[in-house]
């Protein structure tokens, strides 16, 4: 049985406490005014609580339901001395103002702290120092790691016990200048390859590359990178592992020297070639991150910030030449070439005109019959090994690291007879996939997302994963999140105009109904008039304008703050025409200036509701055109509901990787594109 929320008890006390002070004034023979105004300010905390509360990033602390506890039961306990008539008749005159009194501390109180406490996290939520960006890089580097395909199979398969770095499967060797190339073993780090030794110079200590050495042997600090590093492999190598793993490396070089860079690991897909290189590298590291952008610029301007860039073969040829060429011409203040580290396929970094500068290459390797029989042995796979032997073509697929651990992990699913008669290399690796693909949706798991009653259908998993692809192919993204869903230009047909005209009805029902029930049904009726002229037009401009409309989601914070600004003006819009009326009852017309105020505040009075509708109305739209795409996208059957929900069951599956917050990636471009076609 699943805990009740501190956010459901916060909002319940609230709720009851309100209503509790709204009857203790209503049977208080005070003004009923007051019991009015005590339960329509409920119902707005009430829902303002509830969006503070559970839309995106908003939380509760444990111990915060504890405040509005108190003044509850104050005001249960006055209630029923009070209908049970055992409260002295001089007191009973009192409880008017307690009740109000009450309804401050229990409800009013509670709403304003868990908004102002939303509204904090959310103006000191960004990143402000070093440490903060540090942390962060190197959460989303081990956490990428632990779901990759070569984790996996040691946990399900080799099933022993589990480190955060587990030993490289590839080899890779390291290139610097004229210096021979380097094998590493595989459990030497990526920064072990850049130590270089050089000879004295002069009584100057300088290395091959003229930077500073160390003091006896002129070796290059192992761990620096003094310009362009070029990560090489082919696709499926473990090119993007292996700068996952450099990644970490630095991570932990930096936190023991605060002089040290700090990396960040950026998608060259999300480049645009309308962008300044600099422009791009500030704003995709604070987009990402969550970065103050002036400590961005500060690490910068120290030369302690080190990009580590992958994604650039997703770009176009053309993209391609003008980011290398963005790359190559970008210095740092001192006139050097800036520090980084760039993946890119073999075959894509050859056919580009445009040649880097380069301090080193690390060139991922293809692996050996060895390395590949160790693996497979070790992960109770004899059979697959022995399989493999006898197939040449099959074994220079298991050469690549990613389809070696796809094999692995999806041997159940595989034919050996059928896989060897296909012929080409494409139709074998499709099957691969689709073996995976097969193998993963019907892995039983051991903290399953959904219960067997609602989990998705393999099918319909299959499907929301090919939309999901085609969403990212055409925008060309690598990263995707559920509150970035792609724009959707409203079409003028009856089939979708029917949900922003319901969604629009509704609102106004609802509003127009809690103003007939507060003030008499006779006030209604006659606002009712203003109401449904507000609603004609509103319903004409969408008719009118629909294809001009474009919806679209919108940002967790900008979606909370129009949420609660819509809810605040037809409050407003209420209390405004409540507490004006108390004003012209308790003032005396003696002519003059005093009628000329009354007529003003008479007329602020009578349009307040209106005006009050309309606000909310516009401040509504940003939360109306989040709602409308997603409701009209899952009746379509291209997404589901709590799509959030849904991406950490795939990338518990492995066929999403989460990078951050509420961010996604495929995990590998190769199986995003075979997903696609499914």
């Amino acid at each position: 049985m699943s805990k009740i929320s501190p956010a459901s008890i916060l909002i319940l006390t609230v709720l009851v406490n309100g209503f509790f002070c709204m009857a203790i004034a209503i049977t208080a023979a005070s003004p009923p005014s007051v019991g009015i105004l005590l339960g329509v300010l409920t119902l707005g905390c009430g829902l303002l609580c509830a969006l503070t509360c559970w839309l995106p990033g908003g939380r509760v602390e444990q111990s915060f339901w504890l405040f509005g506890v108190l003044p509850l039961m104050a005001a249960v306990s006055v209630y029923f001395f009070l209908v049970s008539e055992s409260l002295n008749p001089a007191f009973q005159a009192n409880l008017s103002p307690a009740s109000v009194l009450l309804w401050g501390l229990g409800t009013a109180l509670p709403t304003g702290w868990v908004i102002w406490q939303r509204w904090q996290r959310w103006q000191s939520s960004a990143i402000a120092r070093r440490s903060g960006l540090l942390a962060a890089v190197e959460s989303e580097a081990i956490a990428r790691q632990q779901q990759s395909l070569h984790y996996a199979v040691q946990r399900y398969l080799v099933r022993e016990p589990l480190t955060e770095e587990l030993p490289r499967l590839w080899d890779v060797e390291v290139k610097i200048g004229k210096h021979p190339r380097r094998k590493l073993a595989p459990e030497q780090g990526i920064l072990e390859g850049f130590h270089v030794a050089a000879p004295r110079q002069a009584g100057v200590v300088l290395n091959a590359l003229g930077l500073p050495g160390g003091p006896k042997t002129g070796a290059l600090e192992m761990g620096a990178i003094a310009g362009i590093v070029l990560i090489l492999g082919a696709p499926g190598a473990g090119k993007t592992s292996t700068l996952l793993e450099l990644a970490q490396e630095l991570c932990d070089r930096a936190r023991h020297n605060e002089l040290e860079p700090v990396p960040v690991v950026l998608d060259l897909a999300h480049w645009s070639d309308q962008i300044p290189f600099l422009t791009w590298l500030e704003e995709e590291v604070c987009s990402k991150y969550h970065v103050n952008l002036k400590l961005i610029r500060e690490l910068l301007a120290d030369d302690r910030l080190l990009p580590l860039l992958d994604g650039l073969d997703e770009l176009d040829s053309t993209q391609q030449e003008h980011c290398l060429t963005e790359i190559a011409q970008f210095k740092r203040q001192t006139g050097q070439v800036l520090p980084l580290a760039l993946c890119t396929r073999m075959d894509t970094y050859q056919q580009r005109q445009t040649r880097l500068r380069l301090y080193a290459a690390v060139a991922v390797q293809p692996l050996k019959k060895q390395q590949i029989e160790r693996y497979l042995l070790a992960s109770r796979s004899r059979e697959l090994w022995e399989n493999l032997q006898t197939d040449p073509t099959l074994f220079r697929l298991a050469k690549t690291p990613l389809f070696l651990n796809l094999m692995t992990v999806a041997y159940e699913e595989i034919l050996i007879h059928s896989w060897k008669r296909l012929k080409t290399r494409e139709e074998r690796q499709r099957y691969v996939f689709n073996a995976y693909i097969r193998r993963q949706l019907s892995r039983d798991m051991e903290k399953p997302i959904y219960s067997r009653k609602t989990e998705p259908p393999a099918e319909q998993t299959k499907q929301w994963l090919r939309g999901l692809s085609g969403v990212m192919s055409e925008s060309n993204q690598r990263i995707f999140s559920p509150d970035a869903l792609p724009a959707l230009r409203l079409q003028p047909t009856p089939e979708q105009l029917k949900y922003p005209l319901t969604l629009l009805l509704l609102f106004i029902l609802l509003y127009a109904g809690l103003f007939a029930l507060i003030y008499g049904w006779e006030v209604g009726g006659i606002y009712g008039i203003f109401f449904g002229i507000i609603a004609l037009s509103c319903g004409g401009i969408i008719v009118l304008k629909a294809p001009d409309i474009e919806l679209s989601t919108t940002s967790p914070r900008l979606l909370w703050q129009s949420a609660i600004a819509s809810v605040t003006c037809c409050l407003l819009g209420f209390l405004s025409f409540q507490f004006i009326g108390a004003i012209l009852s308790a003032i005396t017309p003696t002519g003059g200036w005093v009628m000329y105020l009354l007529s003003v505040l008479f007329f602020m009075g009578a349009t307040a509701p209106i005006f009050g509708l309309i606000c909310g109305l516009i401040t509504a739209i940003p939360w109306m055109k989040h709602l409308l795409l997603r409701v009209i996208l899952w009746r379509r059957g291209e997404i589901p509901w709590n799509y959030s929900r849904f991406l950490e069951y795939v990338s518990q599956r492995l066929f999403l990787q989460r990078v951050g917050w509420q961010q996604y990636r495929f995990l590998h471009e190769l199986l995003r594109d075979r997903l696609g076609e499914s």
